[in-house]
């Protein structure tokens, strides 16, 4: 699968691409921002668990890249699926050198798209710790909603910080893809 916005595409992972999203996995620099699991690992364990939890947690994981450059940039995924309640929660991840570009915003806008529109899903969750400045910015702009906090959650730098879970539900995404529609043309492509 590829999805074609403004500056981004996002794309099925293959296995060439492992080398870049271990590095990304292992930035001790942004790992705090995205994920609780702050172990650095060397690359035969990456892949071990990568593909385990490809296999057991992710829904979908796709590989975000410059659309001029091809360059791996970051990646998104979906988990802890609830098909019963159509409910799944969302992650993604940019290369600090690749932050505050609009790239976020663009591969939020179509993985929420892709999770609505062609997997049905009623309602999505994003997870934040409450010091990642950049994603609660993502928040307010794509009007996700704060649902819940989990009070000092998270230890960085020497101190507990809270875990922010944001959801928005299909029919709010329709009205923000009304709002956006025009700024991220969005094409979608199966691959084989």
């Amino acid at each position: 699968m590829i999805i074609e916005a403004r500056n981004i595409c996002l794309r099925t992972w293959e296995e060439k691409d492992l080398p870049g999203l271990f590095a990304l996995y292992n930035d001790y620099s942004s790992l705090h921002l995205w994920s609780e699991d702050r172990n650095i690992e060397n690359y035969k364990d990456f892949q071990e668990r990568f593909l385990r939890r490809q296999k057991n947690r992710y829904g979908l994981f796709l590989v975000v890249e410059k659309k001029n450059t091809k360059q791996i940039i970051g990646f998104s995924y979906n988990y802890l699926d609830n098909l019963v309640d159509k409910i799944s929660y969302l992650c993604i991840c940019i290369n600090p050198q690749e932050m505050r570009k609009g790239y976020g915003l663009e591969a939020a806008f179509q993985m929420l798209q892709l999770l609505f529109q062609f997997y049905g899903y009623r309602k999505i969750y994003i997870e934040i710790f409450a010091y990642n400045h950049s994603m609660l910015k993502l928040m307010q702009q794509i009007n996700l909603h704060e649902e819940g906090r989990l009070k000092e959650f998270h230890y960085w730098q020497g101190k507990y910080w809270d875990k922010l879970i944001f959801a928005m539900q299909q029919q709010e995404f329709t009205t923000l893809e009304k709002k956006y529609k025009h700024f991220f043309p969005i094409k979608r492509h199966d691959t084989k």
